[in-house]
Order: C-alpha cells, then sequence, then structure tokens
C-alpha cells in the first residue's frame, strides 16, 4: 500500500511495462526520498498464484523488460550524482544483456550449477574480481 502523497509525488504507475513495472515504481519512490516499512502482523500472508503462464517463467522476457526499466530511470539516478547508484545501475544492464543471450556466460550469471561457485568466491572475498572478468 502507498499513500496517495506517494503517487503525488513520483507519479503514476507505468502501464506501458509488462514486466518490472513496480520494480521501477519502487526505485522512483526512493530517489523521491520516500522510504518504506515492514510491518509483521501475525496472520498476515502475501500470496502468490503460480500458474502455467506467469510471466516469471520466462526469464529472458522478464530480463529484457528489466532492461527496459533500467534504461528508463537510468537519467534520473544519474541526475543525483550518487556514482554507487549509477555504477550498480549500469552493471545490472550489462549482466541483464549477458543473461538474454545464448552463452557461457548466461549459464555463469543466471544461476543454477554455477551458484555455489560464486557462494565461494564471494566467502573468498573475490566476488568484485570475478565480477570485472565476467561482467565486461
Amino acid at each position: 500500500m502507498f499513500r496517495r502523497s506517494v503517487f503525488e509525488k513520483v507519479g503514476n504507475w507505468n502501464t506501458s511495462l509488462r514486466a518490472a513495472e513496480d520494480y521501477l515504481f519502487v526505485l522512483k519512490c526512493v530517489l523521491a526520498g520516500s522510504y518504506f516499512l515492514y510491518h509483521e502482523e501475525p496472520g498476515s500472508y502475501a500470496l502468490v498464484r503460480i500458474h502455467g503462464n506467469n510471466t516469471s517463467r520466462d526469464a529472458k522476457w522478464v530480463h529484457e523488460q528489466e532492461i527496459k526499466m533500467r534504461l528508463e530511470i537510468a537519467a534520473e539516478i544519474e541526475s543525483t550524482g550518487n556514482i554507487e547508484a549509477i555504477e550498480t545501475n549500469r552493471n545490472a544492464i550489462k549482466a541483464l544483456s549477458l543473461m538474454t543471450k545464448k552463452s557461457w556466460r548466461n549459464k555463469l550469471l543466471s544461476g543454477g550449477p554455477f551458484d555455489s561457485v560464486k557462494k565461494v568466491l564471494r566467502r573468498a572475498g573475490l566476488e568484485k574480481i570475478a565480477k570485472r572478468i565476467f561482467y565486461k
């Protein structure tokens, strides 16, 4: 749930996007200085309906949609001057672009059998070096 003032500050939900529109809205809220609270109430649940037509089943398509979303918000992120946020967005676009291509990098970056390798690299403090190699 969002207060009306949030919509007045950041604008309405982008209905032209078919995926990542919620992510875009939340990023715009953060850029506008909004904050979020998690209110844990016993007996409250979030239900997700899973069926054969879920958009999340087509990972390539979802990644392509997230690239569109990240490109749309890139100018707003860059206008903040926050170097870390700018680099994070650029790296995410690069990684998502790699994931949409059929290559060995796709397998490495998208999880699956290589998740254990990534965990070892993270624990060994080599994650940043590996990212520089694979995200080029």
